[in-house]
């Protein structure tokens, strides 16, 4: 039997073929078992280092782990009395006992050394032996975090883990700390943070100040951040809004006319389209001439006009999805249609949902609302407003919504934020994040 055959019928084999480092499959297949007994064995110190780099690394953060955060972070699973112990140099002692190699295979804890060339650290790093990684992913999952962990983490985290901390923050309804997160993470260059703290507001009801976010992104030159703004506007019952910011930002941003024209057009409001897609036409928009000169499309040129509006799709233009699905439709092509439906539904783009509803895909059946909520990147607004579309489907998610365990990962994503949660699980009161750069 081959190896590869052997991990068909053993989940050991497929795991230690997946993680042991550089092919060392023996060695890791001999150490897991004994990485665990040490880790279950440890003194107290030692084991509240490891398990705090379990949850450190579950939670998001890279696999080099700084000492500082390891420091700050493993008080956070002792006792009052377990801390009042410890020696002063509990911490060398901890690192010392969870660095010890094991029967040929790395500890539960290893130094990285950089190598010559490699850039040099400012402090010492440590990284988690993959089976404790995985051992903690699964058996840790469902533990709360110790609140501690989170203050730890956001003083000395490394910077390149802030987005997927503020994202597991955000899973777990600590919103103020996700919006620290992701403040950080846009100090240190990854603007398109900026976005997140924008749809975090927008979710909890603060429209005013995520567009002022939203703006910031804009400025930043984040993808997407012009048309995913108007989208929530027009969205939200606010068209005029909607065209008022996208004329707003359209200095030096021709595409932003262009994209009040697509949703004119989609609104049924061709005249007012015709007339925003001139002004980005003159502002030197080539989609928004391409559009003109193809107004009244041929058959023959559909599949110029596609390439067309999938070039404007993968600039981040959902409605160029939409207008594409259209088009196939148009022409019969409607395998076509409905991948270009699909695509545009899993942006988030409602309108694009109602016509897969209406033309049976999916059914009516008792799946389809788990589809919905699964495919659309839809605020809790947007989510109740799909009852508005009188299919029998949307009122099922509507009420879907209002029945929600507020406690369950879905209610989590999509349920009105409030001001969210404290670490400790007490409920937040209102909280600010102030744009980088604004103190």
């Amino acid at each position: 039997m081959t190896l590869s055959e052997a991990a068909s019928v053993d989940e050991r084999i497929k795991h230690a073929m997946q993680n042991a480092e550089q092919g060392q499959i023996t060695q890791y297949l001999a150490g897991a078992p004994a990485l665990l007994e040490r880790y279950r064995n440890a003194p107290v110190a030692a084991r509240a280092v490891i398990a705090a780099a379990m949850d450190i690394r579950r939670l998001g953060h890279g696999p080099a782990i700084p000492h500082s955060l390891l420091e700050n972070s493993a008080g956070n699973y002792l006792t009052d009395q377990q801390w009042d112990q410890l020696p002063d140099n509990w911490l060398e002692g901890a690192l010392f006992y969870a660095t010890q190699s094991l029967r040929g295979a790395r500890g539960p804890l290893s130094r990285i050394r950089p190598r010559s060339g490699e850039v040099r650290l400012n402090e010492p790093h440590y990284r988690l032996a993959d089976y404790l990684e995985q051992y903690g992913s699964e058996a840790r999952q469902d533990s709360d975090v110790p609140s501690g962990l989170w203050y730890s983490l956001l003083s000395w985290a490394e910077r390149g883990s802030f987005v997927p901390l503020a994202l597991a923050a955000m899973d777990r309804r600590l919103f103020h700390v996700s919006a620290r997160f992701c403040r950080q993470a846009a100090i240190g260059g990854e603007h398109g943070a900026l976005v997140l703290v924008a749809r975090l507001l927008w979710d909890c009801g603060r429209r005013g100040e995520a567009t002022t976010w939203y703006r910031a992104a804009v400025t930043a030159g984040v993808e997407g951040a012009v048309t995913e703004a108007a989208n929530r506007l027009w969205a939200a019952g606010s068209p005029q809004l909607a065209l008022s910011w996208l004329e707003g930002v359209c200095k030096g941003n021709p595409a932003a006319l262009a994209y009040a024209g697509d949703l004119l057009w989609r609104d049924g409001r061709v005249g007012e389209a015709i007339e925003w897609y001139r002004r980005a036409a003159d502002a030197g928009d080539d989609f928004a001439q391409s559009f003109l000169d193809h107004a009244a499309i041929e058959p023959s040129r559909t599949d110029e006009s596609l390439a067309l509006l999938e070039r404007r799709a993968e600039e981040g233009d959902v409605n160029a999805l939409y207008q594409a699905a259209k088009l196939a439709e148009e022409a019969g092509r409607i395998p076509e249609m409905i991948s270009y439906y699909m695509r545009a539904v899993r942006a988030g783009d409602v309108t694009a949902m109602e016509f897969l509803f209406r033309l049976g895909f999916p059914d009516e059946g008792e799946e389809s609302c788990e589809w919905v909520m699964r495919h659309a990147y839809l605020g809790v607004d947007e989510l109740m407003g799909l009852e508005k579309m009188r299919w029998p489907v949307m009122t099922r998610v509507a009420d879907a919504v209002r029945s929600m365990d507020p406690g369950s990962q879905s209610a989590r994503h999509s349920r009105r934020c409030d001001n969210g949660l404290e670490p400790d699980g007490r409920l937040a009161g209102h909280w600010e994040v102030s744009l980088p750069g604004a103190g």
